[in-house]
């Protein structure tokens, strides 16, 4: 028999049962819903399928296996939002990495984060950070003059 690690969703306590108990209902559903926070959770990190300007909440459910309605609620529980949103902050972070690192124009991020548009990337990222893409880059680039000119003082 495979062994398989569970991690429990933040926040949500394991059942206790008397040992050789049967587990109940509820333990089942937590216990499935942690798998899908697990899944979700890789597939966000490591897999990057927020790149994918297509990706829906019916897509998303047919990469981690599972139907639409298991997948909203493991989301709605375990990130503590909607399946867009979470979607949304993953895209935000890596434009961030992207703007600190330089490596593509502001004009290219929103393809490259996969938004279907530049409204909805430029939308999103104020919802996110509370400032434009633009507003951003100035301050990560007044951080790093800063720091530079900190280090030729030493």
């Amino acid at each position: 028999m495979e062994k398989v690690e569970i991690v429990l969703i933040p926040g949500i306590q394991a059942p206790t049962a008397k040992k050789g108990a049967i587990p109940t209902k509820g333990y089942a559903k937590e216990r499935r819903m942690s798998v899908l926070y697990n899944k979700v959770k890789h597939y966000l990190d490591e897999e990057k399928v927020f790149l994918n300007p297509d990706l829906s909440l019916a897509k998303f459910s047919i990469i981690v296996g599972t139907n639409t309605s298991y997948l909203s609620g493991a989301v709605n529980s375990g990130f503590g939002c909607n399946i867009k949103t979470l979607v949304n902050r993953y895209r935000i972070e890596y434009a961030k990495e992207l703007l600190a690192s330089h490596k593509c124009s502001i004009h290219e991020l929103p393809r490259l984060c996969g938004f279907s548009s530049r409204s909805a990337f430029y939308v999103a990222f104020q919802r996110v950070e509370g400032k434009s893409p633009m507003a951003y880059l100035k301050n990560v680039n007044a951080y790093k003059s800063y720091n530079n000119k900190q280090e030729t003082k030493q």
